[in-house]
């Protein structure tokens, strides 16, 4: 805010006053939650306007602003602010209205009828949205891209301002539209209301133009005005970009002490939270002048409540910084020079160290003016290197304490966290100034990946995509190569590599013209080649797949963090074939023993067998399920990607020791069924049955022997 003091070197008294003039730093804050305002902004919306009145526009204003709708024969606007008859005769509907009796050519009704105004701008990217009003005539709706902004009986009076935060609606980066319906003053004094617009009756004559009917007050006289009643916006309409609390209405009154040629000073300032979060931080204000001392003085904000309005006062008596001693004065050009004193004020919001985490990353490797870390570091941390595939050219991946991650086309760096009953996610936008940390008191994995995936999608709106590399050629002899079945060979977890091989199989296949590649896991996955060996997804800008040079004879691929090997389509289907036998096998055997008890108790099985082909696969059965169901207890937090307290693992307890039992049970429950079907081959009962356990002992051994091989027999997690 510029302010200007004058002095008279003529007089010897002095008075001092400080006039504004709007130039404000508008409360960024030092990193708000999400977007910053880079530049705050007050931008006047000056051009594009159009104007027609609601008889001729009988649509409603959702389908008046939004884009697409036609409105090429409005009038067309040559200059803002304007009321409805200026734009008239300046588009030629009416001529020279000011000479002679020409009024008398308009219809005397125009302030009878609405009339829409409507305007396309780009607003800037990034930031908090207000639309400002300081003059509509004389009742309003505003709307915005579709959205009812405020209704006439929000927005009404002449010379009442209005401002809206229409952040929620605004399109960064794009086009929007806006759409104003003006009602006109209606009431007419003394005959049925008063409007406190600005309809006299003393500056034209009434006999010609306005209401001319009998009054209950001064009859015989009417009330003149003109035929518009000098309806519409009147005044210039605005956009400012803010960051999440903006400073507005600034003020600074002044009392001077000629005696003591002193002045005091009172500053006044207006802070709103546009944000839906409560705000707290410092308002900080600056009053300076080429040749004098600069005053600074601050004042801590708490508790700033979402959509909030609140006047914020720095008294002489509280901040004696204030006391100006011999000022410089502002007078009137013909009583003295002017001199000029600027005021800026700024919202600094408080800071947390997520902020702070995110901030430095932003502002590559600086915090607060000091470059903590050079910026080149940083761009090391955000490139892969480790990974086979980085060879290869540019990635997305890894690198140090730094992933990507994907939201469409658009790549955040960042990292998360975890502790027991709390997660965080953290990921920011290089080259956007964007990104944001999100913590939640909870270690419910699912609920901070839906939280991080709206949160993203909040933060590129209006933010241009980067560009989508063209597709490359990949030759024939590299597609026949590498096409076929894979597994993974680089678990996270060595000790659960058992388990992750058997689930962590995939399908590569080239298909098409475009020499795209098809990854099925879960689902099919489209890829597109960069080069001759890395491959992005079709929506993502970055490669994350590659074909990896031969190693020790294998072929392979790396996807993510993940290293696969070509393996036969006989070993992929075989391993399939038999994880579905051994699943099959146990399933019947626990359905199968409470039928079998149940039928035996009715004396329906006279001769059954030997006992022990029953039991023992049996048993061996229920061990298997008993001790995978005991791994999957202890790591629910792992797979289901939550995060659990699991220091009761390292330490023996029931669910420990219970693991370490049941590991050793299984095997030894599986030989012994083994060795019991062999052994009593020849045994009298029903085959089936006989088969039946058989084909269950067997299986049971192989998944000991699978087991065993993995390290998962006798399973201590206890140190």
């Amino acid at each position: 805010m510029n302010s200007e003091v004058i002095e008279n070197p003529t007089r010897k008294e002095r008075v001092f006053r400080i006039i504004s003039k709007v130039s404000l730093l508008l409360g960024m804050g030092a990193f708000p939650l999400f977007a910053a305002a880079e530049n705050p902004a007050k931008i006047e919306l000056a051009e594009s306007w159009k104007l027609a009145s609601a008889k001729e526009a009988p649509t409603d204003g959702a389908a008046i602003s939004v884009a697409g709708y036609k409105d090429a024969r409005w009038h067309p606007i040559h200059r803002m602010p304007a009321t409805v008859l200026e734009i008239l005769q300046e588009d030629g509907v009416y001529s020279n209205l000011y000479v002679g009796t020409n009024m008398l050519t308009v219809p005397q009704d125009l302030y009878q009828q609405d009339w829409w105004y409507r305007t396309t701008f780009k607003a800037p990217a990034g930031g908090y949205y207000t639309l400002e009003f300081p003059g509509i005539n004389y009742r309003a709706e505003v709307w915005l891209n579709g959205q009812r902004i405020a209704d006439n009986k929000q927005v009404v009076g002449m010379y009442a301002a209005h401002e809206f935060n229409v952040t929620p609606w605004i399109k960064p980066g794009s086009r929007n539209v806006l759409a104003v319906k003006v009602t006109p003053e209606r009431l007419i004094e003394d005959v049925d209301g008063v409007e406190l617009a600005d309809s006299w009756y003393d500056w034209i004559n009434w006999k010609y133009l306005g209401f001319k009917g009998r009054k209950r007050v001064n009859t015989g006289a009417g009330v003149s005005f003109v035929p518009d009643r000098n309806a519409g916006v009147w005044k210039p309409v605005y956009l400012r970009v803010t960051g999440t609390v903006s400073v507005s209405h600034a003020l600074v009154n002044s009392e001077l002490l000629p005696a003591e040629s002193t002045a005091k000073l009172t500053v006044f300032a207006n802070l709103r939270d546009l944000s839906a979060q409560p705000a707290s931080g410092t308002l900080k204000g600056t009053i300076s002048r080429p040749g004098k001392p600069t005053i600074h003085f601050e004042q801590t904000v708490t508790n700033l409540s979402a959509g909030e309005d609140r006047e914020v006062r720095f008294a002489p008596e509280q901040f004696p910084e204030l006391v100006v001693t011999h000022p410089d004065l502002w007078w009137p050009y013909t009583m003295g020079a002017p001199a000029l004193y600027d005021l800026q004020l700024e919202f600094v919001r408080k800071e947390t160290l997520s902020d702070n985490y995110v901030r430095f990353y932003l502002q590559r490797g600086s915090l607060d003016g000091t470059q903590l870390l050079q910026a080149s570091s940083v761009e090391r941390m955000e490139t892969t290197e480790t990974l086979p595939s980085a060879k290869l050219g540019k990635v997305a991946g890894y690198g140090l304490y730094n992933d990507a991650t994907f939201e469409g086309p658009f790549v955040f760096r960042g990292h998360g966290g975890a502790l027991a009953g709390a997660l965080t996610d953290m990921a920011y936008l290089p080259g956007y100034g964007r990104g944001y940390a999100v913590m939640i008191n909870s270690g419910n994995g699912d609920a901070i990946r839906q939280i991080a995936n709206l949160v993203r999608h909040y933060v590129i709106r209006g933010l241009k995509p980067p560009a989508m590399p063209h597709a490359a050629a990949v030759p024939i002899e590299l597609r026949r190569h590498y096409g076929g079945y894979y597994q993974a060979i680089s678990p996270r977890s060595q000790w659960l590599y058992g388990f992750e091989r058997l689930i962590h199989v995939e399908r590569l296949a080239f298909t098409g013209d475009r020499l795209s590649t098809s990854f099925s896991g879960p689902g099919p996955q489209r890829w597109v080649p960069v080069s001759d060996r890395l491959f992005r997804k079709e929506d993502q800008s970055v490669a994350t797949l590659a074909l990896l040079p031969d190693a020790a004879g294998e072929i392979l691929i790396q996807a993510g963090w993940t290293t696969f090997k070509k393996v036969s389509p006989l070993q992929f289907w075989a391993q399939i074939v038999g994880v579905v036998l051994v699943s099959v096998l146990t399933v019947s055997s626990l359905l199968r023993a409470p039928v079998w008890v149940f039928r035996k108790l009715l004396g329906k099985h006279p001769n059954s067998g030997p006992m022990a082909i029953r039991v023992l696969p049996f048993l061996s059965a229920v061990l298997l399920v008993l001790f995978d169901g005991l791994l999957v207890v202890s790591l629910f937090g792992t797979l289901s990607g939550s995060v659990t307290d699991v220091s009761g693992l390292g330490v023996p307890s029931l669910l420990t020791v219970s693991i370490m039992l049941t590991s050793i049970a299984f095997p030894l429950a599986a030989v012994a069924s083994l060795f019991i079907v062999i052994r009593k081959r020849h045994a009298p009962m029903n085959r089936i049955t006989y088969w039946h356990s058989v084909f269950i002992a067997a299986a049971m051994a192989a998944v000991a022997l699978y087991y065993g091989y993995w390290g998962l027999i006798g399973l201590r997690l206890w140190v």
